[in-house]
């Protein structure tokens, strides 16, 4: 029974793609996280805000190039499981270049594994070097 308790859990990590932002327990946006760097345990993608992202935004703004934060961010998957990271930052350029300029990181992706979260980054990684590049 813990086998296939063990193979839901891997179906509904791998299936999922959109996953909830927060900021001290503000929930602010969600990201597709739809770029990566296995190796390196990083996921990184566009940010887009909801609501409650009005309310720390021009901090954010502020921040973005500093290397600092005033905020906690967290990233959570749709089945409500918290990814455990080194770090979680957000770079907002939507001043200069619009909403597409907001951009989201997680760095050193601990727990749940990262192939689980991000099997097509895994395998665009392998494929780069069965094509010599």
């Amino acid at each position: 029974m813990l086998f296939r308790a063990f193979s839901v859990y891997i179906e509904l990590v791998i299936s999922m793609s959109r996953f909830e932002i927060y900021a001290d327990g503000l929930h602010i946006g969600w990201s597709d996280f739809e770029h990566g760097d296995p190796p390196m345990g990083v996921a990184y993608g566009r940010f887009f805000p909801v609501v409650g992202y009005s309310a720390i935004q021009m901090k954010v703004i502020a921040e973005t190039g500093s290397g600092k934060t005033s905020y906690y961010f967290q990233v959570k998957t749709p089945n409500q499981l918290w990814i455990e990271a080194i770090g979680v930052s957000i770079s907002d350029y939507s001043q200069e270049v619009g909403a597409e300029g907001i951009e989201i990181s997680v760095v050193g992706i601990s727990n749940p594994p990262y192939d689980l979260l991000f099997q097509g980054h895994v395998e665009a990684y392998e494929r780069s070097f069965q094509q010599g590049g």
